[in-house]
């Protein structure tokens, strides 16, 4: 009967160098679209839970992407960008 001992070896794990971009400052635009799509789906979500019968889950689904995608757009596109350049 033979034993088989399994050793570890140490492996080199390689980072990433750090980036030499400096994190900004976040958009505008970002924060505004990104509100929108948590005010979209937090509404269907609770008309969901609240009026099952009126709001199936496949319904559900269909508004918070079709709603979500609209005000994304809309909440992104009227938003004013102080960090870009004025053209």
């Amino acid at each position: 009967m033979t034993h088989t001992t399994i050793t570890r070896t140490a492996t080199a794990t390689k980072r990433k160098p750090k980036s030499k971009r400096k994190n900004g400052p976040v958009s505008p635009k970002v924060t505004r679209a990104s509100m929108a799509s948590a005010f979209a789906t937090i509404v269907w979500i609770l008309a969901g839970a609240l009026a099952p019968s009126v709001f199936p889950t496949a319904y559900v689904t269909a508004l918070i992407g079709a709603t979500t995608t609209i005000l994304v757009f809309l909440g992104g596109y009227k938003a004013h960008d102080p960090l870009r350049a004025r053209e």
